[in-house]
């Protein structure tokens, strides 16, 4: 995403949760840690993780039959959504197919 000029996407609000949930058709990485904040700095202004409460480690990936955030071990390979800034709009959220590489 940082080489196109964005970051990966979080569902900050309602509006941002559907737009993404819109993008993606298979787990997905997002832009939220495991401390259940924005990757970017942004607030939540929403909480929609799978389960009871949010899960500990790990970062989010984005559930499509629901939704609901759910964390993933670093390792796994997803899809990944990415939010990039537009002039003419403010910004856009688009699905890559590609996959983020391990961090080791």
């Amino acid at each position: 995403c940082a080489a196109q000029g964005g970051h990966l996407a979080c569902p900050r609000n309602s509006w941002h949760q559907s737009a993404i949930k819109s993008q993606v058709s298979t787990l997905s990485w997002i832009g939220i840690n495991e401390q259940g904040e924005c990757l970017n700095g942004d607030m939540l202004e929403i909480q929609n993780w799978q389960g009871a409460s949010r899960p500990r480690r790990g970062l989010a990936s984005i559930m499509t039959a629901d939704g609901r955030w759910s964390i993933g071990p670093e390792s796994v390979r997803y899809s990944y959504v990415c939010e990039i800034p537009c002039e003419a709009k403010g910004s856009y959220i688009k699905l890559h197919s590609s996959i983020i590489p391990n961090r080791s």
